[in-house]
């Protein structure tokens, strides 16, 4: 019991490389995603309970076998003994409780041998070799996509590579496949208007990458059972555009199959090249926002503000009261955890409309939610042009207007959303 414990741990870590999560910040919604992604590699139903239970080790036994070699499949294994054979080496460092003197070496020592000698082969083979990425070749058949759904093709070169590579098309880590070393092309479906940021992957690594835009000619409108959705309900822009502002409403949710007490999260985008000639890393944003009340029950409401770049992108929450210590603020390659700096000026009642101002001037930034005290933080990597602005809200929300001026205070992009005749 007590060896399996350690290399549950062990398979929970290779969880969070796979899925860049943090051991100690894992939510419900990841739950529900890692439910449904083990079911699809292994056709095996772990519900989200069993999933709380073994995340947080309270299971007063092991596992049955099943459950363990699904969560072993998950991670690249054949089944839970391919596991623990090649992670032996790992886990020996965290098991001082093991007392091999206590049982007959005639039984273990074999057992022993065959483990290091697997760690052996692996380890003089392909793991202690550098990658060559001399010939990797890795492109776009084209780098703008017009609307959505849309199919993006991708040229690559990886057969002098002896590893195994992977290529994720955007920022969700559930959409990642194997690349066939002999093959050259491959096709991914995007279901988002955004700047993606396509990537080839070794031993969880980017080693190259490759833009893709896919643009639409107005704010797109979407809703999202998880963070995660791969295929987001689409909404018509008559659902959500009203006079002077953007508002995904309880009545557009009522069309759908969406019960009080389902994860819900809706999405808005702009994704343009119009927004193409302003640069993010001297720029003030303003816009108002506020959430919508559809009845579940929600301890925490957040709005993520996505500004992407060519080079890079921004992510700005708001939240509301006490929340705080769940968030995560961006620039660049800056990143602020609420766990260990006092985000709280990113507080407000988000029932009401809220402002928020962001100024970046020389990659310094300054945030002011409502009449919050300013946040400021810095950033070096370059941000380079706007090309997409995004609104994640947690459960329903509104916009009333987006705002963009450049260092000098002068208007570059304004827009009211007045769009009368589409909504009411």
């Amino acid at each position: 019991m007590s060896e399996d414990r350690v290399f549950i741990d062990l398979w929970k870590e290779s969880v969070c490389s796979k899925l860049n999560w943090s051991v100690d910040e894992i939510r419900e919604r990841d739950f529900e995603y890692l439910s449904d992604e083990i079911f699809k590699i292994s056709e095996i139903d772990l519900s989200t309970a069993t999933l709380r239970r073994i995340w947080s080790n309270q299971y007063k036994k092991t596992p049955q076998t099943s459950t363990l070699n699904a969560l072993a499949l998950f991670i690249g294994f054949e089944n839970w003994i391919d596991f623990r054979q090649r992670s032996f080496e790992r886990a020996s460092q965290n098991l001082p409780s093991l007392k091999f003197r206590e049982r007959p070496w005639i039984v273990v020592l074999p057992s022993i041998l065959l483990v290091l000698l697997a760690i052996l082969v692996v380890t003089t083979t392909s793991f202690n070799q550098p990658i060559n990425l001399q010939n990797l070749k890795f492109e776009a058949d084209k780098s703008v996509y017009y609307d959505v759904p849309t199919t993006a093709g991708f040229k690559y070169d990886v057969s002098g590579i002896e590893r195994d590579v992977f290529i994720e098309l955007s920022w969700n880590p559930y959409e990642r496949a194997k690349l066939d070393p002999k093959g050259n092309f491959y096709t991914g479906v995007y279901y988002y208007p955004d700047y993606h940021y396509s990537k080839l992957i070794i031993d969880n690594q980017p080693v190259a990458f490759q833009p893709v835009h896919v643009i639409t000619e107005d704010w797109h409108g979407a809703l999202m059972r998880s963070a995660y959705e791969k295929r987001p309900i689409y909404l018509d822009e008559s659902e959500y555009f009203r006079k002077g502002r953007i508002e995904v409403s309880t009545s557009v949710v009522s069309k759908f199959e969406i019960q009080r007490e389902d994860t819900l999260f809706s999405e808005l985008v702009l994704s343009n090249p119009l927004l193409d000639t302003m640069d993010i890393n001297n720029l003030t944003f303003e816009t108002s926002i506020k959430s919508i009340d559809y009845g579940a029950t929600r301890q925490c409401e957040d709005v993520l503000i996505y500004l992407k770049g060519e080079k890079g992108f921004a992510m700005i929450p708001v939240t509301s009261s006490g929340c705080y210590g769940e968030l995560n603020l961006g620039f660049s390659e800056n990143w602020l955890s609420g766990k260990f700096h006092d985000l709280s000026n990113l507080e407000t009642s988000l029932v009401d409309w809220q402002e928020v101002r962001i100024r970046v001037q020389n990659k310094n930034v300054e945030i002011r939610v409502a009449m919050n005290k300013p946040l400021k933080m810095s950033y070096e990597k370059d941000l380079g042009r706007l090309k997409a602005i995004k609104f994640l809200f947690t459960g329903l929300g509104a916009i009333d207007y987006v705002r963009l001026y450049n260092s000098r205070g002068e208007p570059l992009f304004i827009d009211e959303l007045n769009r009368s005749s589409l909504g009411q």
